[in-house]
């Protein structure tokens, strides 16, 4: 099995074809943080982005989020 094929969580259909869907696809992002119970597991993901871009160019304005989170997703 292919590394791309390992990250592959199943496919929908959609009037133009059909849509892959992985871990970071906006569709599972969505239907993840629609639920309130895995804002947490978001922040913490977040900071690891958060804090990765500050090793690499340090000077900037960019934080870690702390405390609790409000997420809104795009698609109800």
């Amino acid at each position: 099995m292919s590394k791309s094929k390992e990250n592959v969580l199943g496919y929908i259909e959609l009037e133009t074809g059909s849509k892959l869907i992985t871990p970071m696809n906006d569709v599972f992002l969505n239907y993840t943080y629609q639920n309130e119970a895995n804002w947490e597991d978001l922040r913490e993901i977040v900071n690891i982005f958060y804090n990765a871009y500050i090793k690499t160019f340090g000077n900037t304005k960019v934080r870690p989020t702390e405390g609790e989170i409000k997420v809104k997703t795009q698609f109800p």
